[in-house]
């Protein structure tokens, strides 16, 4: 009898404190076709520039600074690896980098720089960013610069 009661109860008291429930919150509008595309919040002026990973993949071009310097066509590619993203540098970067069979990963750090890093997580080269798509490893003259192949006119 005691659970017939209990049941009888909550029933009735379910309706009530889901009124109760909608008079706190207010309810939520679900808007459809033009509406909601009006409703929908503006990009604003920074939102044309690309982020994140998929903004850096693709084929970058790696050389010393300096006029007639030896080039790496390399890959930064999408697909997680250890350590990061898939690196694909071929055995032609080694005329720019002795340690090229050493570039497995790639990741963007925390403070916005490109690294490229070996099987055990070790970075091999630390990039910082100069413009949209420029990237060197340091300041001093022997630096490496990292370009978007189709900037510099290579894209195979």
């Amino acid at each position: 009898m005691r659970r017939i009661l209990l049941l009888a109860a909550l029933a009735a008291a379910i309706p009530a404190l889901a009124r109760a429930d909608q008079a706190i919150r207010p309810a939520a509008r679900v808007q459809t076709g033009a509406a909601a595309k009006a409703s929908k919040p503006r990009p604003g002026p920074t939102s044309d520039l690309p982020s994140g990973p998929k903004a850096v993949v693709g084929t970058w071009v790696m050389a010393h600074d300096g006029e007639g310097a030896a080039i790496c066509r390399l890959r930064l590619d999408a697909p997680g690896v250890i350590g990061g993203f898939r690196l694909v540098a071929p055995k032609a970067c080694k005329a720019v980098l002795d340690r090229w069979d050493e570039l497995y990963a790639w990741y963007v750090a925390a403070d916005g720089d490109l690294v490229m890093a070996n099987v055990t997580r070790e970075t091999v080269l630390r990039f910082h960013k100069l413009g949209h798509d420029d990237w060197a490893t340091g300041d001093d003259e022997d630096r490496l610069l990292l370009e978007r192949a189709s900037k510099v006119g290579t894209t195979r």
